[in-house]
C-alpha cells in the first residue's frame, strides 16, 4: 500500500486550520483518508507533551476536525457513536503501525486498559530505612483520591504518592473488594483516624455522577463490618461544565447511554439544558491535577507536614551518596574472594515457577551458610581500607 496516495499532507497542525480552509483541503476525503490524514498530521506536529489514551487523542485532535468539517451527527455524539469512532480510529492506527509508518509512542498514546510489565533487575533491601532515603510519607492515608477511569489512574496515583494519600480506581459492585483492601491498609497505617475523605473526579454522565455515592456507600459498609466508628465524607470534585471553556465543551460533549440518563439530567441539567455529558479523557493531565488541588486538597492538607521530612531526607541522601563508593568497593572485594566458597542447591527454575515463586529465593538456594565468614572478611577489609 502506497500510503502517500491515501492521506493529505498539511503544512501546520490540523487543529490550527480554520474550518472554511479545512473544508477546502479535506472536504472530499473518505473517512479512511481523513483519519489517516489526522493521525499522520499529529505524528508530524505532535501537539501534546504528555502521555494519553486513544480516547484522549480522539477528543484533542480527531473530534475537533470532524466537527469543523460538519461530519458528526447527533448519533455520532452518543456513547455508542463514540465507540464506533473509537473502533475506526483504532483500526487505522493499527494499520499505520503495521505498515511501519508510525508507532503509538510517536503520538504519545499508551494503552492503560491492559496490565503489562517488562523484566528488570529486582532488588531486596535488608533494611530500607538504612539503605534508602524517603521520598514520600503516608501523611494523609485517610484522604482517598477516587475515579472510575483507569485512563487517569496514573495521574491520581502520582498525586497520591506526592501527598501521601490513598487512591482507588473502580466502578460498581466489583470495586467493593478493592475498597475493603484499601480501608484495611488505611487502618494499618493510621488506626486512630476518625474520618475518611473520598474525593472523586469522574465523567460528567450518569455513571460518573453517582460514583461518589458508590464509593461512599462501600466505605460505610466496610468500616461498619470491620467494627470501626469512622465518619465517611465523599465529595465529587468534577468534571463539571463550568470547569471547561465553551469551546472545550463543544469539542467534547456527547450523549450518554440511556441508563439513568433521565434521572441524571433532572439532577444536573446536563449541558445548557440538553442531555449531553463530558468525559475525563477530554482533559489534559495538568487540568486534572489542578482540579484536585484547587477544588479540595488545599482544604485538607497542611504543607508544613512535609518540610522537616524533606530536610531529613536531604541529609540522608547526602550521607548515602558519600558512602556509596565505599560500600560498592567493599562489596566487590568480598564477592571476588567469597564467590568460589558459596555452593548452591541443585535447584530447577522451572520447579520454582510451578511452586509460585516470582523471584529467586537467594538465601534458600544457597547450600552453604557463610554469613559469619563473609561478615568477618568485611570487618577486616573495612579496618584495612579494602
Amino acid at each position: 500500500m502506497h500510503i502517500a496516495k491515501h492521506y493529505v499532507e498539511l503544512d501546520k497542525p490540523i487543529r490550527e486550520i480554520p474550518a472554511d480552509k479545512l473544508r477546502n483541503l479535506l472536504g472530499g476525503l473518505k473517512n479512511s483518508e481523513l483519519l489517516r490524514t489526522i493521525i499522520l498530521n499529529e505524528k508530524q506536529f505532535l501537539t501534546v507533551d504528555y502521555d494519553r489514551s486513544l480516547r484522549s487523542f480522539w477528543y484533542t485532535s480527531v473530534k475537533p476536525v470532524l466537527d469543523k468539517l460538519g461530519l458528526l451527527s447527533k448519533t455520532d455524539m452518543s456513547e455508542e457513536g463514540l465507540t464506533r469512532w473509537d473502533s475506526e480510529l483504532s483500526r487505522y492506527m493499527s494499520e499505520l503501525v503495521k505498515l511501519g509508518v508510525l508507532s503509538y509512542q510517536d503520538l504519545r498514546i499508551i494503552d492503560t486498559s491492559r496490565l503489562k510489565d517488562n523484566p528488570s533487575i529486582k532488588y531486596h533491601t535488608p533494611n530500607v530505612d538504612t539503605y534508602g532515603y524517603e521520598i514520600s510519607i503516608p501523611a494523609y492515608p485517610n484522604i482517598i483520591l477516587g475515579t472510575e477511569k483507569d485512563t487517569i489512574w496514573n495521574i491520581i496515583h502520582g498525586m497520591s504518592n506526592l501527598f501521601g494519600c490513598s487512591c482507588i480506581s473502580g466502578k460498581g459492585q466489583n470495586s467493593l473488594g478493592a475498597m475493603e483492601v484499601l480501608i484495611r491498609g488505611i487502618l494499618e497505617v493510621k488506626p486512630e483516624i476518625d474520618r475518611i475523605y473520598i474525593l472523586t473526579l469522574t465523567d460528567y454522565d450518569p455513571a460518573g455522577y453517582y460514583i461518589a455515592d458508590t464509593f461512599y456507600n462501600q466505605a460505610k459498609v466496610i468500616v461498619k463490618n470491620l467494627g470501626y466508628d469512622i465518619d465517611i465524607y465523599a465529595e465529587r470534585l468534577g468534571i463539571f461544565p463550568g470547569q471547561l471553556t465553551e469551546e472545550e465543551i463543544e469539542q467534547n460533549k456527547y450523549t450518554p447511554k440511556p441508563a439513568n440518563r433521565d434521572k441524571w439530567f433532572t439532577a444536573t441539567g446536563g449541558i445548557n439544558g440538553e442531555p449531553y455529558g463530558l468525559e475525563l479523557d477530554a482533559l489534559p493531565p495538568d487540568r486534572i491535577r489542578e482540579i484536585f488541588v484547587s477544588s479540595s486538597l488545599k482544604k485538607y492538607i497542611d504543607t508544613d507536614v512535609y518540610r522537616e521530612f524533606v530536610k531529613k531526607s536531604y541529609i540522608k541522601k547526602v550521607v548515602l551518596e558519600y558512602l556509596e563508593d565505599k560500600v560498592d568497593s567493599l562489596t566487590n572485594a568480598v564477592i571476588e574472594r567469597e564467590l568460589v566458597n558459596v555452593k548452591l542447591v541443585d535447584f530447577n527454575i522451572f520447579d520454582l515457577a510451578i511452586d509460585g515463586y516470582s523471584y529467586l529465593p537467594v538465601k534458600k538456594l544457597c547450600l552453604t551458610d557463610r554469613d559469619d565468614q563473609i561478615k568477618s572478611l568485611l570487618e577486616h577489609l573495612w579496618r584495612v581500607g579494602s
